[in-house]
């Protein structure tokens, strides 16, 4: 056998990816715990063993609140030209209304914060989309057309809030048919991925199976 005499590159890198140089990195010890010495004192999401594999790029996630803060350097990247949307007016306006609405934020932050530019935190999907749908106030009919809203180039629905009231708390129809459309038809018929919170009530006993969202 006669061929041309070929080298091959090698890698050095191990199975992690490189720390990020995001300023706040360290505190986010839910993405890594890890002390001085490399030991993991406590569980952590181990995104550095995912980001050489996938960090998010061409992934658009949602994140339903009360609007996320645009104009924050981590999110200008993500957001730019991504369908945000206020249920609660029928605008294209996803920011924040109230100085109040911080929470959509620091969700998002820790969605998809872009990574690696020196300022601020880390998301866990950092090269992903940013769409901020404003929901917190909006009508049942309202909320059932979010659940539908561009379920074709929206993948991921982060939903991190629950109705008001304790005890147990029903699904609206229009709700209902909204989630079903998405999960059955969205993402081309592979559904869209929907994320929930299961609530901040352990030290009240509360049951997240009493939220028929969760």
């Amino acid at each position: 056998a006669a061929h041309p005499v070929r080298r091959f590159p090698m890698r050095t890198t191990g199975p992690y990816a490189l720390r990020f140089n995001d300023r706040l990195l360290l505190n986010q010890w839910n993405l890594e715990n890890r002390d001085i010495n490399g030991a993991q004192p406590g569980v952590d999401l181990n995104v550095r063993a995912a980001w050489p594999f996938s960090r998010g790029a061409g992934v658009v996630v949602a994140i339903a609140d009360n609007g996320v803060d645009l104009a924050h350097p981590d999110f200008l990247v993500p957001a730019a030209g991504q369908p945000h949307f206020n249920f609660e007016n029928q605008t294209t306006n996803g920011g924040p209304v109230l100085s109040g609405d911080i929470h959509g934020t620091a969700v998002a932050g820790y969605a998809v914060a872009q990574g690696n530019n020196g300022i601020g935190i880390s998301g866990v999907a950092p090269s992903a989309g940013l769409a901020s749908w404003k929901m917190l106030n909006a009508t049942e009919e309202a909320i059932g057309v979010m659940f539908q809203f561009q379920s074709n180039s929206v993948a991921v629905q982060n939903h991190s809030w629950l109705l008001s009231g304790p005890g147990l708390a029903e699904v609206s129809e229009l709700a209902t048919s909204g989630l079903s459309n998405a999960l059955t038809f969205g993402r081309e018929g592979r559904g869209v991925i929907m994320l929930r919170a299961s609530g901040n009530g352990r030290t009240i006993a509360a049951n997240a199976n009493d939220q028929a969202y969760t």
